[in-house]
Formats: C-alpha cells, sequence, structure tokens
C-alpha cells in the first residue's frame, strides 16, 4: 500500500462512485492508495485503477466494501 505526503500530480482522471461502482467493466485495481489530507483520512478504497487501458484514480465513496454509511462519508 502506497502512503504519500500528498496527492499525486500531472494531469490524472479520477472517479468517485456510489454504489454502483461493481457494475463497471473492466476496470481493474492496479494499487491501494493512502493519502494524508488537511481534512483528515478520506473513505477507504482509495486505488490507482485501469479501465480501457488508461490509468486513473478511483474512490467508491462508501468504502471499498460499501460499508461507509452516507453520513460518515468523508
Amino acid at each position: 500500500m502506497t502512503v504519500s505526503k500528498s496527492a499525486p500530480v500531472g494531469n490524472q482522471l479520477a472517479l468517485i462512485t456510489g454504489s454502483g461502482a461493481s457494475a463497471i467493466d473492466s476496470m481493474q485495481r492496479i494499487e491501494p492508495l493512502i493519502l494524508k489530507t488537511p481534512y483528515g483520512p478520506h473513505s477507504p478504497g482509495l486505488a490507482r485503477v485501469e479501465w480501457h487501458g488508461r490509468q486513473l484514480f478511483h474512490l467508491p465513496r462508501h468504502g471499498a466494501d460499501h460499508n461507509l454509511a452516507p453520513h460518515l462519508v468523508n
């Protein structure tokens, strides 16, 4: 697991998804990430993924296992 002190830079695409994320075809998880932010920890499940040949970041807002209640999303 990669721990970063700051967010990655450059031209990057990120998806923040809800409960339907498991229905996204051909998205392959490459590397789980933990970023330190001035606002506290992000929702669990942030990862670098590959989708249709392009690398991007994916954050499931209800957590990797969809177990984070809506009022706890950060």
